[in-house]
């Protein structure tokens, strides 16, 4: 009695970050063509995803293609997969955008294919709890998400439940289908079509995973443009030694040799939700990750936020483009639409040529004119301010402060904030509190020795920057000995120090509101992405929580915020790899961060078409003891990572979190 069952699902994408436009016609004929071949000739039921935009490229170059495709989707022999009009990366993009994103593209694939898809593949397989509302508002009624970094944070999971389909949970007690796909199985796929395999090797593998009771895998589930074709993304991918598309055809037919094997469409799994190894509600996200991403941990989200030639000023210029469009309902058209997701494409953020870029930042800057939007300041605008040097106490527009030339610190206070800053550490926070708190610190610096181990043997300041560069192999912060000078300002008052390093200087600047505010801005005199790791902020949280349970709160794409309770340990700084110096991070697509404790929350503000910087947190428990921070990175390295770039400013403003339970 046969007892597996299989799919394969085909990504298709003519807006791949490597290939040229004069090679889509090529692709067409070497990789969509033989797809087609594989489900008419050979009759293998398959799945086709593709964008909106990469359907519409087809129908441009060779409407037989597409005609073709259809009567096989008749045929049941195709199914369609849904993703959006672009490929974008949902949990780094704002609701607005995600939404517009998923309705174009359910438009394109009607009036192309006269089908509306009701499966739909998470874009680079991105998820984030946030994205199930859209999903689901935008008609569809399963999503097909990676296996393999959700179990890995999840060991509870049972592996049987990979081989049925789930439910994944999104917020507010939302929840859609769940079709699995896998890494490990679609990488083994691709090492048999390059010759490292051979057929009985790689069916060996497939039937090692038939059981005693009926299961279900993926067999394929990535890209089409690396059979038959190379899309030029590395030095090193594989020569083509033969014709791939013959072995993918051996392949499938000793694979239907003896029926050992059913075949499934994607769809057809969703009647097969009963538990308990299928139709388990799951929490696909974690603390330690919060956007799962596939393959392996080099690819993750930073890729598409911190990396590539510019993607920090690129995301920032698409926030800009987003509130321009959102504040004029004559902007509010599906032309500027369609062209700000296609703007928002994870592929001009990875692997784009030089020829493809320079296209790029031509659409950009007549997207940007006919939008009526300017390129990010490079400066803040507070320079302006009438500047004292603080060399003694003193009372400012109702503040306090006082100079202590012996311990190198100024404190300032106010009927509602009080902060005390590190002259001898480039104005470091030593402590920040505030009244709802009952002036109780929450934020600023954990002294060396307040961790009894060794492995947390160091400072750990709060609003300092540090910058990693790759070249010279080198390491700058800003925590060295400062002049401050004071200003009034309409708020309050404003503190300000300059450091000098080796790439030009950087100006730290606070804003102290007399409401509970404090706002913290940092300015580069060099405005080119210096090739390496910057990272500003490092907030440290000092309260100390009487359970030592801390949390944090973030909107990854979606309306609602996601909490995230923090365990033991949750380290997205740190490196995946030598080459890929960051693990995971946050969208934070509305500009927020929320955490702390039961006790103790804070409200950390920014504005992403100001700087779209790339948040993460970092946490880690030691003998009761909690070294939690929230750090924002305006650079991160990848193998997508290419010099240049701007180095925006960056601004924050933390705030008490009231009611927050």
């Amino acid at each position: 009695m046969t007892t597996l069952a299989t799919y394969s699902l085909f990504h298709l994408n003519l807006n791949y970050s490597s290939l040229d436009v004069a090679v889509r016609p090529a692709v067409i004929k070497q990789c969509y063509w033989p797809l087609l071949k594989l489900a008419s000739e050979y009759k293998i039921p398959l799945a086709i995803e593709c964008t909106g935009y990469t359907l519409e490229c087809i129908k441009s170059i060779d409407p037989l293609w597409v005609e073709t495709c259809a009567s096989l989707i008749n045929d049941n022999l195709v199914e369609l997969i849904g993703s959006g009009y672009s490929q974008l990366i949902g949990p780094i993009v704002p609701a607005e955008v995600m939404i517009k994103n998923l309705e174009i593209g359910q438009q394109v694939y009607q009036r192309i294919l006269n089908i509306t898809p009701k499966v739909a593949l998470v874009n680079e397989q991105a998820f984030s709890a946030g994205l199930v509302e859209h999903y689901l508002e935008a008609g569809f009624e399963a999503i097909m998400m990676e296996w393999n970094n959700a179990v890995h944070y999840h060991p509870e999971w049972k592996k049987e439940w990979l081989y049925h389909p789930q439910y994944a949970c999104g917020t507010d007690g939302q929840k859609i289908a769940l079709i699995w796909t896998e890494s490990i199985i679609f990488q083994k796929f691709q090492r048999y079509v390059f010759g490292e395999y051979t057929v009985d090797y790689y069916l060996d593998f497939v039937f090692s995973h038939e059981s005693s009771k009926p299961r279900v895998i993926p067999l394929y589930s990535n890209d089409i443009e690396v059979i038959g074709f190379r899309p030029g993304r590395y030095q090193d991918e594989a020569p083509i030694l033969e014709d791939e598309w013959s072995r993918v055809y051996a392949f499938y037919q000793k694979l239907k040799q003896g029926n050992r094997v059913k075949w499934r469409l994607p769809h057809q799994l969703l009647v097969q939700l009963d538990p308990p190894d299928a139709g388990n509600l799951l929490q696909l996200t974690s603390a330690e990750q919060p956007i799962p991403v596939k393959k392996q941990f080099k690819y993750n989200i930073s890729r598409w936020a911190v990396t590539g030639r510019d993607d920090v000023n690129l995301n920032t210029r698409c926030y800009q483009f987003l509130q321009a469009i959102l504040a004029d309902e004559k902007l509010d058209t599906l032309r500027n639409w369609r062209q700000l997701c296609d703007l928002w494409s994870s592929d001009f953020r990875t692997h784009i040529t030089q020829r493809r870029w320079m296209l790029f930042q031509r659409k950009l800057t007549r997207f940007a004119l006919k939008l009526g939007v300017k390129e990010p300041q490079v400066g803040i605008g507070i320079a302006g301010a009438d500047w004292l040097e603080v060399n003694e106490s003193c009372q400012l527009n109702g503040f306090d402060l006082t100079l202590n030339k012996e311990m190198h610190s100024l404190t300032v206070k106010g009927e509602n904030v009080h902060l005390e800053l590190n002259l001898w550490r480039g104005l470091a926070i030593q402590t920040l509190a505030f009244a709802s708190h009952d002036f109780q610190p929450s934020i600023g610096t954990l002294h060396h020795g307040y961790f009894d181990s060794i492995a947390l043997g160091a400072d750990f300041y709060s609003a300092t920057t540090v910058i990693e560069l790759v070249e010279s192999h080198s390491r700058l912060t800003d925590l060295v000995p400062v002049d401050v000078f004071m200003a009034e300002c309409e708020q309050g008052i404003m503190l300000q120090s300059q450091v000098m390093t080796q790439l030009g200087s950087l100006t730290k600047t606070y804003t102290i509101s007399k409401t509970e505010s404090v706002t913290y801005t940092l300015e580069f005199s060099f405005t080119e992405r210096p090739r390496g790791v910057v990272r500003v902020g490092n907030f440290t949280l000092v309260s100390n929580p009487s359970d030592a349970k801390r949390w944090y709160r973030v909107k990854n794409g979606g309306t609602q915020f996601e909490q995230f309770e923090l365990g033991a340990h949750c380290a997205h700084c740190e490196p995946a790899s030598t080459l890929v110096t960051a693990r995971t991070g946050l969208g934070a697509t509305s500009g927020e961060i929320q955490i702390g404790d039961k006790d103790h929350a804070l409200s950390l503000t920014w504005n992403p078409a100001d700087c779209a910087a790339f948040p993460m947190v970092c946490h880690e428990v030691h003998d009761k003891n909690a070294l939690t921070r929230v750090v924002f990175s305006l650079s991160e390295l990848d193998e997508t990572s290419i010099q240049g770039g701007r180095l925006l400013p960056f601004e924050v403003t933390l705030k008490p979190l009231v009611n927050h339970d």
